[in-house]
């Protein structure tokens, strides 16, 4: 369709033609905003600031996971104690992150000394 028929607030996305309302994914796919996110070029459920991108899936925030390094990570009930070290989930009560890549034991927990 000539961009000359389209509606004031009407755009393309890809092939199709989308309302005011919609919103378009990976400039491919149309998608309703008030019910779904696009991550990472893919149309999935669940909308912020509850539901977020963690690689191509979207979490909710307030549940049981853990988006680590993109990879989507279940904490279990446990997860306000538990943290993130690159993409590896660990209870940050026993452990500390050191570089993002080194999971060492409390309360021995100076980085600085790590060889």
């Amino acid at each position: 369709m000539p961009r000359s028929q389209l509606g004031m607030l009407d755009q393309c996305c890809g092939a199709s033609i989308i309302g005011p309302f919609d919103a378009c994914c990976n400039n491919i796919t149309a998608y309703d905003p008030a019910r779904q996110q696009c991550c990472h070029g893919r149309v999935v459920d669940g909308t912020p600031p509850q539901h977020m991108c963690c690689g191509m899936q979207s979490y909710n925030i307030f549940g049981e996971h853990l988006c680590c390094g993109g990879v989507l990570q279940h904490a279990g009930p446990e997860v306000n104690s538990m943290g993130c070290c690159g993409s590896r989930l660990y209870n940050a009560l026993t452990s500390t992150c050191c570089g993002y890549t080194q999971l060492i034991p409390r309360p021995n927990y100076n980085c600085t000394q790590m060889g």
